[in-house]
């Protein structure tokens, strides 16, 4: 919720007020929860006079298993293709929406499943909000990513990733945020993977 709380303060400093925050079930549930939540409290502090609806586009299939964890491409797209649903209601029609996740690796399931799906529902303007920040190479310690896989190993920035995911516009929180958000001190936390550079000492 903090990593949603910070993601929306952003936004809000920006100017930009999203007319719904969904999350992809069920990593960024509690994330679009905290996004949502921020804005009710400014509005209750009168600093803002809208907020977005929260509600659930997306519906996960019970019985799918991590399509992440697979360890092929076409297992993992097989998996997501099942994994997530789209709700059968029609009010998204020209909305902006903000899209909440835990944390964006590869892209490729987001690009060639979830952004169609989003589509579908007529949605004019797609704006991910991703509480991890930028993962910047494959995991040094052999975990899940490989090298080359991670999407800013293929598109340092973040308008090519833009681009390539079709959407309006992607936002990270950063390693102070999420420091601040665990409350553990940053030389306790695994945070290689954010680093600019994967041989670069991490703290």
């Amino acid at each position: 919720k903090k990593l949603g709380a910070a993601l929306a303060r952003r936004d809000i400093e920006r100017g930009f007020i999203p007319d719904v925050v969904i999350p992809i079930p069920e990593s960024g549930r509690f994330h679009a929860i905290g996004y949502h939540q921020e804005f009710c409290r400014q509005l209750n502090e009168g600093a803002i006079n809208k907020i977005p609806l929260y509600d659930e586009a997306l519906l996960k299939y019970p019985y799918a298993g991590r399509s992440f964890t697979l360890s092929t491409e076409e297992a993992r797209e097989l998996e997501a293709q099942i994994k997530l649903m789209v709700s059968g209601e029609d009010y998204y029609q020209d909305l902006e929406v903000v899209v909440c996740d835990d944390s964006l690796v590869r892209g490729v399931q987001t690009r060639a499943n979830l952004v169609p799906k989003l589509r579908q529902l007529g949605i004019k303007e797609i704006h991910f909000r991703i509480s991890y920040p930028e993962l910047r190479s494959h995991c040094p310690w052999g975990k899940t990513t490989k090298r080359g896989e991670v999407l800013a190993e293929k598109f340092p920035t973040k308008q090519e990733r833009i681009n390539y995911l079709k959407i309006e516009s992607l936002e990270y929180n950063t390693i102070r945020d999420l420091v601040e958000a665990i409350g553990l001190p940053r030389e306790n936390l695994c945070i290689d993977c954010a680093l600019e550079e994967i041989n670069k000492p991490p703290f």
